[in-house]
C-alpha cells in the first residue's frame, strides 16, 4: 500500500450497528446476571424486587452511558476514558487508570467469564466436574484447587489462542 506522507491515517471503523450494541450490553450486564438472580431473589423475596432492582441498575447504566457520550462528544480522541482523565486529573492518573485497566479490570473480567462457563458446565452435567486435585494449609488457611479452577484456566488460554 503506498501511502503519501500527506494522507493522515485512522482507525478503520469495522464494528456495524448490530456488533456495536451487543458489545456494549455484554459489558452492562455482564456475567453478574447469571450468578447473582438467585441471590437476589432470596434476599429480596419476590422476583418483582428482583426485576425492580435490574432496572434501577438499568437506569444508573444509562446515565453512565449518557456521560460518557456528552464526554466524547466533547473531546473526539480515540483514547477515550485515558485523554478524559489526562485531561481532568493530569497525565498520573491517566497513567494508572491505563494499567488499572490493563491488570485489574480486564483481565477481572474475563476471569468472570471463564468461572461462570466452568460452573455453568459444571451445572450442565450435574455438577460431575467438581472434585478437588490438591487440598493443603497455606499460612493457616485451607487451600484447594478443584478440577473447575482448571477449566477456567483452560478457557483463558483457549481465549488467548484466538
Amino acid at each position: 500500500m503506498n501511502l503519501d506522507t500527506n494522507e493522515r491515517q485512522t482507525l478503520i471503523r469495522g464494528l456495524g450497528l448490530i456488533a456495536a450494541i451487543s458489545v456494549i450490553i455484554g459489558n452492562v450486564i455482564g456475567t453478574g446476571v447469571f450468578l447473582k438472580a438467585r441471590v437476589m431473589t432470596c434476599n429480596v423475596g419476590t422476583p418483582g424486587w428482583v426485576m425492580a432492582a435490574w432496572i434501577a441498575a438499568g437506569f444508573l447504566s444509562l446515565a453512565g452511558a449518557l456521560t460518557y457520550a456528552e464526554l466524547t462528544a466533547m473531546k473526539p480522541e480515540a483514547a477515550g476514558p485515558y485523554a478524559f482523565l489526562r485531561d481532568s486529573y493530569g497525565r498520573v492518573s491517566s497513567f494508572m487508570f491505563g494499567w488499572m485497566q490493563m491488570f485489574v479490570a480486564r483481565t477481572g473480567a474475563q476471569a468472570s467469564v471463564a468461572v461462570v462457563f466452568a460452573i455453568a458446565l459444571n451445572d450442565y452435567l450435574d455438577g460431575g466436574l467438581k472434585q478437588t486435585l490438591f487440598k493443603t494449609m497455606l499460612l493457616g488457611s485451607e487451600f484447594e484447587i478443584t478440577t473447575l479452577q482448571v477449566i477456567a484456566v483452560v478457557v483463558l488460554f483457549i481465549g488467548l489462542r484466538r
